[in-house]
Order: C-alpha cells, then structure tokens, then sequence
C-alpha cells in the first residue's frame, strides 16, 4: 500500500482540467473551505448540529496530526521523483529518491528513504490523510445531520473524489488515504452515537415534562 503504482495509474490520465479539477477538490479539505462551511452552518443554519460537526472535526484533526508525527512517514512525492509534481501548496523536498516505493502491496517504504525524511527535512507527513479523514467525518457529518438528498448526494461525491485527488496529485500512498478513511469513519460513527443519544434525552426530557 505504500506503492507508487496507483499514483503513477491515475496521473497517467492527466490532463490540464482532471488537475484543476483534483486541485480544487484537494483545496476543500483545508481549514479555511471547512471553517467557512462551518460557519454558514452555526451562524445561519444550526447552532447545535454545527457545533457538533466542529467538536468531530477538531478532534479528528488533533488525532491525525499526532498519528502523523508519531509514524513520521514521507509522501509520494518525497519517495519518488519519478511523479509529477501537480500540489500548488506542497513545498516538494527535490527528493533524492527515484522509484523509492514499498517492494510489495504489503511492504513498508524503504527504511533509508523513512530514515531520511524523519531528520526534520519535511513540513508534512503523509500518514494518515488528513484530507481523506476530515472529509469523511465531515461531509457525512453534514449528510447525517441534514438529511436531504442533495446534500447526501454531494457529500457522497466528496467523500470519493478527496482521497483520489490526493493520490493523484501524488500527496498521499495508498495506505495514507485508506487509514485515513478508517479514522474519518469511525469519527463519523462517534458523531451518530452522540446525535442519537442526544435526541434520547430530549425525548425524555419533554416526557416526563
């Protein structure tokens, strides 16, 4: 899962607006798109309900970033230059490396190329993703929180096209983007317990009132 096959697949198919397009995608997994979004939701729509996306998204964020620095693992793009380099906001490192993946689906990168990279050369690693988890957890946040099928419908999208943007902008391997699913799902499994438990309680509540 830390191959660069798939990478190298999905920017086989590259063309000038799949990059615009991947790029503007990747944009909506960043603070100031979900701080707007966010913002929309608390002040004009649901204080509650918003303040609860914003709790999953604070905590999500908190938990990826130290699984980041804890694996210390480098992208795509650090491990092999041989991808083409399509991110506008990620300060590409000039790696050394060339065709520097994981020998088999299963195997871990390279230790020299790991050991490289953990010797505070870079701003960001890659493992989990946090575009993958955040989208995840938030737009099915938004989907379980307003019911309505165009939301469903386009949080779905979102959801799918996140981690491709970052494997084709060659951000993210494989297992970046898959572990941060699994964070981002059980996150949103988080905020659904809550909701559900809270709306227990206010039945309750009015009940016995």
């Amino acid at each position: 899962m830390f191959q660069t096959e798939i990478n190298h697949f999905l920017q086989s198919w590259g063309s000038e607006w799949l990059t615009l397009l991947m790029r503007y995608i990747s944009q909506m997994g960043y603070q100031p798109f979900y701080i707007a979004v966010l913002l929309t939701v608390i002040f004009g729509i649901d204080t509650r309900k918003g303040l609860w996306l914003l709790q999953v998204l604070m905590w999500l964020g908190i938990i990826t970033t130290f699984l980041k620095e804890l694996v210390a693992l480098p992208r795509p793009l650090d491990a092999n230059n041989t991808l083409k380099f399509m991110c506008t906001n990620y300060n590409q490192t000039n790696t050394l490396f060339s065709m520097r993946s994981a020998e088999s689906f299963w195997a871990m990168l390279p230790s020299d190329v790991i050991a490289y990279y953990r010797e505070d050369r870079l701003m960001s690693f890659g493992f989990p993703s946090g575009h993958a988890s955040s989208a995840v957890a938030f737009f099915g946040g938004l989907a379980l929180t307003f019911p309505f099928s165009a939301i469903r419908v386009i949080s779905l999208i979102i959801c799918l096209l996140m981690p491709i943007s970052r494997l084709y902008l060659g951000v993210c391997f494989l297992a970046d983007v898959l572990k941060g699913l699994l964070i981002g799902s059980v996150g949103l499994a988080v905020l659904q317990v809550w909701m559900r438990n809270t709306a227990t309680k206010q039945k309750t509540q009015k009940h016995v009132m």
